[in-house]
């Protein structure tokens, strides 16, 4: 992802912030209360100025110069929810009356603060060097066993690498709580979790006084997500301190609030393609990282979820959720129910893509494909044929539909059927020996005997033989090699040099395959004697 540092100069003319409550003022109080804070401003008496100006806002809420300097003296006393939020109803109440000027040197003493925080994120991003997550979190003897046998296991967590070692952070939202396993440490440090929800309702969030210390932690990428998500309070309508804060939120294993994130500068922008792809990366980041740690029962149960929150890309999870499935089949006792059961709803889900318009067509194709395959290996063949059947119909030009379709006829003795897809196969693709080798057994069902020993020796010389490279060396040398009498002679003669030659034994007797793709012919030759002819759609041309 491509990080962008801003240079901006301060410019902090009459800005403001502060934190100390006082009473509703009126009027007159609220005009003695701004001249005292706007005094304490330039002695640099920020506590104090915050408070006087606080008392101003209650008093004359849209007094420009008061959210200004409040907003200034938040800001430099680190209260940067307040600070964010006295900014933003400067802004509102300029615009509200048309005072562009007043606008202008908010949004831009505002910049200079968020700047600030933002550049220091992409700091720490970039000292951080390569990130690299890890799949599994830790386990065994160390801190980690501990902290499972106290806490059990996290609802989430991520363990990952950067220029600073290994670090682990394991998330419990139920409890309020994070443990942080730093590299090299005994035990697990406790830290509060707070979801993050953005910079919230103005009025409320404008007598927000948390102080929010200098990070002081190792990890970089901890810091950059501390530092944009200040920066995100202090401008709450910032699409790049979004697109960075859902980045790093994944990166951290917080998933919900990488997708908070995401949400809140789409309300901003709807169409902004980088939150679209961050809140896409979000929602994939969990679900992806047990799919990788093979905990298919959890990732699925992740992928609807994802699915849930970002239904624009529902083909991609629905995708992944079919494949978990199968995965389970997989490993599931050969022939249990459980197995059974994993593999129906590995096909379900599979089929389930073909009818979602959204989904690529290779998807689909994919999709349909996996299906069948499921379904015939499986041997339950009446789904596995119509699934065929209205693929073949779907995607005419797909050679592996053919392919799996031919076969599956062949395995339900539907002998005729079988030779009519293998052979559409053929036309797709002549070279693949086991349409060939399943044409042949179709063909020898049906009582077709020549065609059939002639689809068994292109089957035999594709799948087994030897390809001559110096074809034209090896063609010339026929009479030195089986005889004057051989009749590979002949058919040069009337046919021109083969595209390709392959040679096999059996039963201690040596066949030679002569191909010609381009006109749709073989010749196959039993010791230099033509042996089979072979037929097949001729080969495109590429």
């Amino acid at each position: 992802m491509q990080l962008t540092i801003r240079h901006l100069k301060r410019c902090l003319g009459s800005a403001g912030i502060a934190s100390l409550a006082l009473l509703a003022a009126h009027p007159a109080t609220a005009s003695i209360c701004f001249t005292s804070g706007k005094v304490y401003v330039q002695q640099k008496v920020y506590a104090k100025a915050a408070a006087f100006l606080e008392c101003a806002r209650k008093g004359e809420p849209e007094n420009i110069d008061a959210l200004s300097l409040l907003a200034f003296a938040r800001a430099q006393q680190r209260e940067y929810i307040s600070a964010g939020a006295a900014f933003q109803m400067g802004i509102d109440a300029s615009k509200k009356k048309g005072d562009a000027k007043h606008a202008q040197d908010l949004e831009r003493n505002r910049l200079a603060v968020n700047a600030q925080l933002f550049n220091a994120g992409i700091g720490a991003l970039n000292r951080a060097g390569t990130i690299e997550i890890q799949n599994e979190r830790s386990s065994g003897d160390g801190p980690q066993a501990k902290a499972e046998k106290d806490m059990g296991p996290p609802a989430e967590y991520v363990r990952f690498s950067e220029k600073s070692g290994t670090h682990e952070f394991w998330y419990y939202p139920e409890k309020s709580q994070t443990l942080y396993f730093a590299p090299g440490a005994d035990e697990a440090r406790k830290i509060p979790y707070v979801p993050y929800q953005g910079l919230g309702d103005l009025q409320k969030a404008v007598t927000d006084t948390v102080v929010f210390a200098p990070y002081s932690g190792i990890s970089a990428v901890e810091e950059a997500a501390y530092d944009f998500q200040l920066a995100s309070y202090v401008d709450p309508t910032s699409l790049e301190t979004y697109q960075n804060l859902a980045y790093v939120y994944s990166l951290l294993g917080r998933t919900e609030d990488a997708m908070n994130a995401a949400r809140v500068g789409l309300r901003i922008k709807p169409d902004d393609k980088r939150l679209h792809q961050n809140l896409q990366a979000a929602v994939m980041a969990r679900a992806q990282r047990l799919f990788a740690a093979k905990k298919y029962k959890e990732a699925i149960e992740a992928f609807y979820k994802a699915m849930e929150a970002d239904p624009v890309n529902a083909p991609a999870y629905q995708l992944r959720i079919a494949d978990a499935h199968y995965r389970i089949a997989d490993a599931a006792t050969k022939g249990s129910p459980e197995q059974a059961a994993a593999y129906d709803s590995a096909a379900t889900g599979f089929v389930a893509l073909v009818d979602q318009p959204a989904a690529p067509d290779s998807i689909k194709q994919d999709a349909i494909y996996n299906a069948i395959v499921i379904y015939a290996n499986q041997k339950n063949y009446p789904k596995a044929i119509a699934m065929a059947d209205k693929a073949t119909a779907l995607y005419p030009n797909n050679k592996q539909i053919w392919k799996i379709t031919g076969q599956t006829k062949f395995e339900t003795n539907d002998f005729k059927g079988a030779v009519v897809a293998l052979r559409h196969a053929l036309e797709l693709d002549p070279q693949d020996p086991d349409n060939h080798q399943f044409l042949f057994l179709s063909l020898n069902k049906t009582g077709e005997k020549e065609a059939s020993v002639a689809e068994y020796t292109i089957y035999k010389a594709l799948s087994q033989g030897t390809k001559k490279e110096q074809l034209k060396v090896w063609v010339d040398s026929a009479d030195n090699r089986l005889g004057a009498a051989n009749q590979l002679k002949t058919v040069l003669k009337t046919e021109g040099y083969p595209e390709e030659v392959y040679t096999y034994s059996e039963e201690n007797k040596t066949f030679e395959t002569w191909f010609f793709w381009s006109k749709g012919k073989s010749f196959t030759f039993m010791e230099g004697q033509v042996f089979s002819k072979g037929a097949f759609p001729p080969k495109k041309s590429s």
